[in-house]
């Protein structure tokens, strides 16, 4: 039955390794954004679970707008920074002279195809300048991966035993050469497009998060991108990732809009049903149950309003919803029998993605909200509840044996709760939920009330929280 081979693509969580998704995916208007040479949009923001690693897939696989795509991600591969303690204005310089050498080197490696688009003399003098390049890597004895892989970071394909990168290793002069000759390219009308997953990944400093890095890395993107134009270097980071950056770096101030947030309208999370549907030659009631077509994707539209992440936890529960009913029809009533499984798994998800810096915020949040699921506070009615919980709540009491739970505070931690998906509020009447474009922070600041949001209220009920076990604070 054609609801089987549907089933099978709901469970297909992870859009990196879907080997279908390209029949099935969604062009959001996120993603119309980071496509569009003539758009700021360069670094890329996104819950866990909300179709980063599908939007990459999209933009180095799908869309052909660009004449030559790099995409770079961890998958592909393993590279290495010196353990240094840098500021982001010299990660910024490094990623971008690695960034234009990297554009520089797919134009060399594609010059059969460049010699239509290119002058000679220009196409020559972009060969001599990955050459004077990596002949500098050489003669200062570094350990090559090969030619023809990415040499993004000077110090970055090396061999983990490789020395420390050389300061100053390329001159000033021959930066600045290989900026203009980039830039001549782009001009001639050749548009590059270069996307970088999870950076914090790639460029790995270790098993903690480098800010600088980070900061550093996102400041060349946009650099890159805004002075070059017909040049597009994207970066798609989750959220966590992001926001500490956006804290600590000033410099990303001086960009009207740095972040691109992936996002999706209900529409959009509908679409992305149907074209699983369309896809896998299956009917609408097939899936779902009602009288008519209507009635039947007003089940599915009433599943949308309940989701935290927007894609995952949707494809979750529909996949949850019909392994409980042995696939037949979904209707209120068996999605309901699902619900609690699929909020558990959004949690845990929440849970997770934050365990390295906030660790269990899973159970301040269930502290927060525990006898507060369906209550909708003001900002200073949740900061008067927080401040009460700072006194008397046996669990908060516990969290404060922990690093990060010293540095927030009653007025910082709604902050931090919007930055974790884990609560949703009304603007202008509506109510934004994480996986809505609405959903930032201008919005959020502007909200006339806050509340858990619906996909974490099955998890959070009323019950006993046991508190962390206290650590010692001592050095």
């Amino acid at each position: 039955m054609p609801i089987d081979v549907f089933h099978k693509s709901c469970k297909q969580l992870d859009g990196g390794n879907d080997r279908e998704l390209t029949n099935y995916i969604v062009e959001t208007n996120s993603i119309r954004a980071l496509v569009d040479f003539n758009s700021q949009a360069s670094i890329a923001v996104g819950l866990k679970g909300i179709g980063k690693s599908s939007a990459y897939r999209y933009l180095t696989q799908v869309d052909k707008n660009a004449d030559i795509c790099i995409g770079i991600n961890a998958d592909r591969y393993v590279l290495h920074l010196p353990q240094r303690n840098y500021g982001a204005s010299f990660f910024r310089k490094q990623f971008e002279r690695d960034l234009i050498f990297e554009a520089l080197r797919e134009v060399v490696n594609q010059s059969d195809a460049m010699r239509r688009r290119l002058d000679a003399s220009l196409l020559s003098e972009a060969r001599k300048t990955v050459d004077s390049f990596l002949e500098k890597l050489k003669s200062a004895g570094r350990k090559i991966i090969g030619f023809g892989i990415s040499i993004v970071g000077i110090g970055l394909t090396l061999h983990k035993d490789s020395p420390e990168e050389p300061e100053g290793l390329i001159p000033e002069k021959d930066i600045s050469k290989a900026f203009d000759i980039l830039t001549a390219i782009c001009k001639s009308g050749v548009k590059i497009r270069i996307v970088i997953d999870d950076p914090e990944e790639v460029f790995s400093l270790g098993a903690g998060m480098d800010i600088n890095m980070i900061g550093g890395f996102c400041l060349a993107c946009l650099r890159l991108s805004s002075t070059i134009p017909g040049l597009k270097i994207i970066g798609l980071l989750k959220t966590h990732v992001y926001h500490p950056v956006n804290k600590h770096e000033q410099d990303l101030s001086k960009y009207t809009d740095p972040a691109t947030y992936l996002a999706w309208s209900k529409e959009e999370l509908k679409l992305l049903v149907k074209d699983r549907l369309s896809a896998t030659s299956t009917r609408v009631d097939d899936v779902f149950a009602g009288s008519n077509e209507d009635s039947q994707l007003e089940v599915l539209e009433n599943m949308i309003k309940m989701v935290r992440n927007g894609p995952r936890d949707l494809l979750r529960w529909i996949d949850l919803t019909l392994t409980k009913s042995n696939e037949q029809p979904i209707c209120t009533e068996t999605a309901n029998l699902a619900l609690e499984d699929m909020c558990q798994s959004s949690f845990d998800e929440l849970a997770r993605a934050h365990s390295g810096t906030h660790e269990n915020i899973e159970l301040m949040i269930k502290a927060i909200f525990s006898k507060k699921t369906k209550t909708k506070f003001t900002r200073a009615a949740l900061e008067k509840h927080l401040e009460t919980l700072y006194l008397k709540d046996i669990t908060f009491k516990a969290l404060q044996s922990l690093e990060w739970f010293q540095k927030v505070s009653s007025i910082t931690i709604p902050r931090l709760l919007f930055e974790t998906g884990s609560i949703s509020f009304l603007w202008k009447n509506q109510v934004i939920l994480p996986y809505q474009k609405e959903y930032t922070l201008k919005n959020f600041e502007k909200a006339t009330s806050i509340f858990l949001t619906p996909a974490l209220i099955p998890v959070i009920k009323e019950q006993y929280i046991r508190p962390p076990a206290k650590r010692s604070t001592a050095r």
